[in-house]
C-alpha cells in the first residue's frame, strides 16, 4: 500500500470515528453502561475485591475505547496534514 493510500485509509477511519463520536445515541449507550457500571460498583459487597476489580476493568475498557477513537481522530488529522503539504509542495513544483 503507498503512502498516499496509508494517509487516504487514515483519513477515512478517522471520518468514521468522528461519526461515533459524535452520534448522539451510541452516546447514549456508552453512557449508560458507565452508569450501570457505577450502580454495580455501588452494590458490590464490601469485601468483594474481585467484583469491584473486574468494574474497574470493564469501566476502563469503555473509556479505553473511546481514547482509542480520539487517537485514530488525531492520526486522521495528521495524515491530512500530511495530504495537504504534499499537495502544496506539487503545486509549487517542488516534488
Amino acid at each position: 500500500m503507498t503512502d498516499e493510500l496509508k494517509l487516504s485509509k487514515a483519513i477515512g477511519d478517522a471520518a468514521r470515528a468522528t461519526a461515533y463520536l459524535q452520534d448522539e445515541w451510541l452516546t447514549e449507550v456508552e453512557n449508560a453502561r458507565i452508569a450501570a457500571l457505577i450502580e454495580g460498583w455501588k452494590n458490590t459487597a464490601p469485601g468483594d475485591v474481585d467484583g469491584r476489580e473486574r468494574i474497574f476493568r470493564q469501566f476502563h475498557e469503555v473509556a479505553k475505547f473511546r481514547e482509542n477513537l480520539q487517537k485514530i481522530q488525531a492520526a486522521g488529522r495528521l495524515a491530512q496534514a500530511e495530504l495537504d503539504m504534499a499537495a502544496k509542495l506539487v503545486q509549487n513544483g517542488n516534488t
